[in-house]
């Protein structure tokens, strides 16, 4: 025997019918104790998450159909359509897999390294990689229709709508790109020292861009007119968020680590900051724009009045997902439901109106991108999971 003073392994127990779990604790700090132990090495499968199959069997209505292993890290969220689960690796490999089966349809390699996530619209897939270019490919097998140099790096999300692509690179670019040839249909170059017009009067027309540095820029989606610029200012970088293409509301929540913002679309004002709430930048809307939902640093969900900002959160409630949410995906709002997966390996249901879990899944995954729903007719009913460790699920639910 020895005596220790650094480090220990504490055994801590939770039960509470759901959660039994050890961690390794200890450090410098600990020199409340010294206990003599045997010198033997640290086993790390002994605090490994354990009995998850009890975690699941709280709602048996909801299984994890089937899961693929990858080489590489998802850093985007999957598509699905027609389907097909649409996802893009590190490496530039996009997928298509049969969304019942998880079984390969099709694969295609890219030029460069992928964080974004493919976008659709009709029978095509659009994408960009760090080499500068956008890709159109056939949803139904993979070919690439058209690529499109455009000078600088893409990381971040595309948008898509009515045929027109639009795209920003690392050059602060911002592009639309016709959908069905690439062609440049405008061009606002270099806007991070651009100067803005502000003459957008209605929010219709806009298209806001959120880049990696602290800022958001809008223009006008017809002609890349230029708007405004607006300051984020968080802690560190945004996260890599899709586009805002035609809000329902003059006003919207901006969030990055440790801060939100209210913005006044229409001039880019800032309304209101918020550094003291406990707040994550994983945040999603209710259908109008008039509810905004947030992860709190306490592991849960908050629902917020974006009009009556007085009052205090609607609601909150706790996930119960083994620590706080820090690093865990952006949240999906769809048909009144909240949907969230998080950086522990939990994805969950929570009602939008009242608060309540509907249900929880431990799936063992870091899921660091947000989910991506399937619909059976008008009615969600499963959903992709990915994440850094490169592995997706698919998760069915009622």
């Amino acid at each position: 025997d020895e005596v220790y003073s650094n480090p220990y392994n504490i055994v801590t127990v939770k039960a509470d019918g759901l959660d039994i779990y050890k961690k390794r604790v200890g450090g410098p700090e600990t020199f409340w104790i010294n206990m003599p132990f045997r010198s033997r090495p640290f086993d790390a499968a002994q605090f490994k998450r354990l009995n998850i199959d009890s975690i699941n069997a709280v709602y048996p209505k909801v299984k994890c159909v089937w899961q693929k292993q990858l080489a590489y890290p998802v850093h985007g969220p999957a598509a699905i359509a027609n389907q097909k689960v649409l996802f893009a690796d590190q490496s530039a490999h996009v997928y298509a897999l049969d969304v019942s089966s998880g079984k390969e349809l099709w694969k295609q390699s890219l030029n460069g390294s992928c964080t974004a996530a493919p976008k659709v619209e009709g029978e095509r897939v659009f994408i960009g990689t760090s080499s500068g270019e956008m890709y159109a490919l056939s949803l139904n097998d993979g070919r690439i229709l058209w690529k499109r140099a455009l000078g600088g790096e893409i990381w971040t999300n595309a948008a898509v709508e009515k045929g027109v692509v639009y795209v920003q690179t690392s050059e602060f670019d911002f592009f639309a790109l016709n959908a069905a040839d690439g062609k440049v249909i405008w061009k606002a170059s270099h806007l991070k020292s651009a100067t803005p017009t502000g003459n957008l009067t209605d929010v219709e027309n806009l298209l806001v861009m959120v880049p990696l540095d602290k800022k958001l820029y809008a223009l006008n989606k017809l002609n890349g007119e230029f708007v405004w610029r607006g300051e984020l200012n968080g802690g560190r970088s945004c996260p890599l968020a899709d586009p805002i293409l035609s809000p329902t509301h003059s006003e919207r929540m901006f969030a990055t680590p440790g801060r939100f913002v209210r913005i006044d679309l229409l001039t880019g004002k800032t309304l209101e900051t918020d550094d003291k709430s406990d707040n994550l930048n994983t945040i999603c809307f209710s259908a109008d724009d008039q509810i905004y939902y947030c992860r709190s640093k306490k592991g849960g969900i908050k629902a917020n009045s974006l009009t009556n900002r007085q009052k205090k959160a609607i609601w909150n409630v706790r996930l119960d997902t083994e620590s706080n949410d820090e690093g865990s995906a952006p949240l999906l709002f769809d048909g009144g439901i909240i949907y969230f997966s998080t950086a522990t390996g939990y994805a969950g249901a929570v009602d939008a109106e009242s608060g309540s879990l509907l249900w929880r899944y431990k799936a063992g995954n870091a899921f660091i991108n947000t989910p991506a729903l399937y619909f059976a007719g008008k009615k969600a009913k499963g959903m992709v999971l990915t994440g850094n460790e490169g592995k997706i699920s698919f998760l069915s639910f009622p």
